[in-house]
């Protein structure tokens, strides 16, 4: 099963939306019921990227190099560690900085893990590393280390800091404008139309501050229904269409 697959069958057992689901392209699921049949379509809120520079490669890039560092390290010493890495999003990286990301980070939680018996954890800084000229993985700010003793497995992780962009109706309506011309193809197969707008929460990419959001606002669409999805707090909220 795709996230997106996941996504909406998470979106139905939320709002209780009973029927048979049936995956689909055009659109993302078909729910039938009743002798109708609804049809909802999927798409993802991510924050804009800047000119040549993806967040989401990035994300995925540094994961990959994480998790790379973790195979090396654990090849050689006891999984006992909770390791968090804190990305420099700013940054650029590409496939071929992997090896060395992975490299230097291996590096760097050997140098710092704490003993066994010592509680609490230890933090390597960037910029101390580069004043001491300390080998340093590109594109990280910091790195977390904490031994956590009995536990079998390792934990190494990207973690996030910093300001959460506040979601505003502008980006919503861009979203909803760019699924519209798609609903008159859906209306050949459905009786209705819904559109789930996912907002993932899980990387830097998909965060949004919603404490804020005009939830009255009314949007222009051709949708019958609009949703925002919370992935992370597995919430929903249904939007107001414009009259």
């Amino acid at each position: 099963m795709t996230a997106e697959e996941h996504q909406l069958r998470r979106f139905a057992e939320i709002i209780g939306l009973e029927g048979q689901l049936v995956s689909s392209d055009s659109p993302d699921l078909l729910v039938h019921r009743e002798g109708t049949t609804l049809g909802v379509e999927h798409t993802r809120l991510l924050q804009p990227q800047r000119p040549g520079h993806s967040l989401r490669a990035f994300e995925s890039e540094m994961a990959q190099a994480i998790r790379q560092a973790q195979l090396a390290y654990d090849a050689t010493k006891p999984g006992d560690l909770h390791v968090w890495v804190l990305p420099n999003t700013r940054a650029q990286i590409a496939s071929r900085d992997r090896d060395s990301i992975a490299t230097d980070l291996e590096s760097v939680v050997r140098m710092i893990r704490p003993e066994a018996e010592t509680r609490g954890h230890v933090r390597a800084e960037e910029w101390r590393f580069r004043q001491l000229e300390l080998p340093f993985p590109k594109a990280v700010q910091s790195v977390t280390v904490a031994v956590t003793p009995g536990i079998k497995q390792s934990v190494w992780a990207p973690t996030s800091s910093g300001v959460v962009p506040r979601l505003e109706p502008t980006a919503v309506a861009q979203r909803v404008a760019s699924k519209n011309a798609r609903v008159p193809t859906y209306r050949e197969q459905c009786d209705e139309i819904w559109l789930v707008i996912a907002l993932e929460g899980f990387s830097a990419s998909g965060f949004w501050d919603l404490e804020d959001f005009p939830f009255e606002h009314p949007f222009e669409t051709l949708f019958d229904r609009l949703f925002l999805h919370d992935v992370f707090s597995a919430s929903v909220y249904e939007l107001r269409k414009a009259t």
